[in-house]
This record gives structure tokens, sequence and C-alpha cells, in this order.
């Protein structure tokens, strides 16, 4: 992850360095170190008896923070102590920093008897080791590293209720629907619309559906689509049924609605309808595309991993 020249710099040259992440024991507590998008996370496992809910150790965070004002964020509870630091360290002063920051906090922790622990369970007592898992990185005892990664056989087997998901997804894609009428109501043609109806497509498919997989994705998207359709002749015979019946022409809405094909035709609206449908079907490809991407890509059952590091 860094140089080895920065590695043997940084704490006495205790991390080891992996792909994504420096790990390693420090003067007696597990140690992760990885680039987030805001800066260095530097991640300790420590819990206390005496301060179960961290208010100790986030009072002296807090402290910190306020004299160095290099902390970018902190965090502390469930076995974990986390603080985030300026993202690079390549300069000798930029070590040292983060070098004299970890230090503080592990005397800290030491005279506050804090316990190195296992990151799951909590427990002190078990040796640790650290694991990749689903591209974070934790230091677990043997107990829970075994528990995770049966969770995990059993997520990568269990198959989708392909019935119920496809009920979820078109529930769930009503939401971007209501969205889609809403902004078009107020003149606009809006992609995010789209683009919910087809994240809110795969979360309904994953509830009723108990997992979003790739068939989950793949009818999340065709439901996504088919809703842009809906949701775009709904509108138009929203906007029809208002002006028949401000000129006097009561109608129902219903039948509208079934014979908009012919309605827009009269009203020579034919061109306005299907170029705000052909807008509607770009923007809302070009605003789901990535998330229709990635959900796709993690819903392969093959992206559970769990790799000990050591």
């Amino acid at each position: 992850m860094v140089t080895e020249d920065v590695r043997v710099r940084l704490l006495d040259g205790s991390l080891k360095n992996h792909p994504n992440c420096l790990a390693g024991i420090y003067k007696g507590y597990n140690l992760i170190i990885k680039q987030i998008d805001t800066g260095m996370l530097f991640s300790f496992n420590a819990s206390s008896e005496y301060d179960k809910n961290y208010e100790a150790i986030k009072t002296f965070l807090a402290q910190k923070s306020e004299t160095e004002g290099k902390i970018q964020t902190y965090h502390a509870e469930e076995n974990t102590i986390q603080v985030v630091l300026p993202p690079e360290l390549e300069t000798e002063d930029q070590i040292e920093f983060s070098n004299r920051m970890v230090d503080e906090i592990v005397e800290f922790l030491r005279r506050n008897y804090y316990n190195n622990c296992c990151s799951y369970c909590g427990k002190a007592e078990e040796p640790l080791h650290c694991f990749e898992i689903s591209n974070e990185y934790y230091y677990i005892c043997d107990a829970c590293s075994h528990q995770i990664k049966e969770s995990l056989q059993n997520a990568a087997n269990q198959k989708s209720n392909f019935v119920l998901g496809v009920i979820g997804a078109i529930l769930g894609s009503m939401i971007g629907c209501s969205l889609w009428l809403i902004i078009y109501k107020l003149g606009y043609i809006a992609g995010i619309a789209g683009a919910a109806m087809g994240i809110c497509a795969m979360k309904g498919y994953g509830l009723f559906g108990k997992k979003l997989d790739r068939k989950g994705v793949i009818v999340s998207a065709i439901v996504m689509l088919i809703m842009v359709f809906l949701s775009n002749r709904l509108a138009l015979s929203w906007e029809v049924y208002d002006a028949l019946n401000g000129y006097g022409f009561p109608t129902s809405f219903a039948d509208i609605f079934i014979n908009l094909g012919d309605l827009i035709k009269e009203l020579n609206l034919t061109s306005d309808y299907y170029t705000d449908l052909v807008v509607g079907y770009a923007l809302t490809i070009f605003c789901s595309a990535s998330s229709i991407c990635e959900a796709f890509s993690y819903s392969d059952s093959t992206n559970y991993s769990m790799n000990k590091m050591e």
C-alpha cells in the first residue's frame, strides 16, 4: 500500500504491507491502516470494562481533534476505534505526525485499561488474525472467523425467491414512478427519477426475494424500463385529463390512459410524447447505468470473499 521506505519509518516498521492496507501489532494493539477517500484510516481493536460506551476515548479524541487540527474524523464503538488522519504518508513531517498520534492513542488505551480484542466478539484472550472480508480488513479470533465464513457461504448459496422478488421490484419502482410524475408536473423530465426506479426496484427485489442476485438485477432493470414507459404515459394522461376537464369535457382518467394513442394524434401531441419518452429513457439509462452495473457485479456469489492475510 505504501513504499517500503515509508513502511519502515512508520511505527517502527511493525506493520506488514498488504495490497490495500498496512496491518500488524503495535505496542500490544492490532492496527490496520487503510487509504480512504478522506484520508488515512487508522483502526484499532480495543475494548475496556471501564468504558463500555467508549465515552472516555471519544472525549480524548475530541480534545485531540481540537488541539491538533489534523484529525479529520474519529469513531469509537463495538470493539473498534478509528481515526482518520491527513491522506498522504510521504513527507517526514506527515510520518512523524502519524507516529506521534498513534503513540498518544496507544498510551491513552494503556492507561485506561483497554484490551486488544477481536473486532467482532470483543474477546481479549483469543489469538487474532487479519482477514480480508469482501474488501474490508479485520482482526478477528478463530471462532469468529469460522462463523463469518459459514455465514458468507450460506449467503452465497442462498437463492432468491423469483416471484416475490418481481413483486418487490414492481412495488419498489413505484416510488420512482411517483417521483417521475411529480417532476413531470413541474415541467421537467428528470433522469434521477428513472434511476430511482431502478434503485428502488433492486431494493424491493432484494427485500421480497431475500437476495439480490444477478437475475434480480436484470429483472429490476427490465422493470425500470417498463416503468419509465408507464410513468411517461401516466404523466401525459394526467396532463390531458386536466386540460380536457378544464375546457369542460368531463372524462375519466382511465379512458384517457387507455386511449392515449388516439388522443395524442387528435391533439397533435405525438411528437411531444415520443420526444419526452426518448429523453426520459436516455436520462434514465445515463443516471442508472453505474448503479446497475455495480449491483450486477456485486450480486455474483463469487464476490463473497474471505482471505486470511497472515
